[in-house]
């Protein structure tokens, strides 16, 4: 939580290069927070280094398999990207790891919802 009032303003202001660089140093220094990977990807994926932000989703994903948060990050991403078998596949394997995760659930719905029969 100190961690995240440290970059959370800078984030908030739009300095994304500043914001970047602090998540990076976090990383550094505590390789387990897992809001910072989140955050830096975050970043990457507004500056549109999507790639970038992919790899960092999935390091997330394999080091903090439970943490849902990296799993919706990157199934936005595949969404934005109009990638949308992916993300389903993303949700898919996100509730397996987190079944009671309501959000995630509802947001595959959605997803399904709108596929094509």
């Amino acid at each position: 939580i100190i961690q995240d009032l440290t970059y959370a303003p800078v984030r908030a202001q739009g300095k994304n290069e500043e914001a970047l660089s602090i998540y990076e140093e976090n990383i550094k220094r505590f390789p387990n927070d897992v809001r910072a990977r989140n955050g830096k990807a975050k970043i990457l994926r507004a500056q549109g280094i999507s790639e970038k932000a992919f790899t960092v989703y999935k390091e997330s994903i394999k080091k903090f398999p439970y943490d849902v948060h990296a799993y919706k990050g990157e199934a936005e991403l595949l969404i934005e990207q109009g990638r949308i078998e992916e993300a389903i596949s993303v949700y898919k394997n996100a509730i397996k790891r987190i079944p009671n995760d309501k959000q995630t659930q509802n947001s595959l719905a959605v997803l399904l919802k709108d596929m094509p029969t």
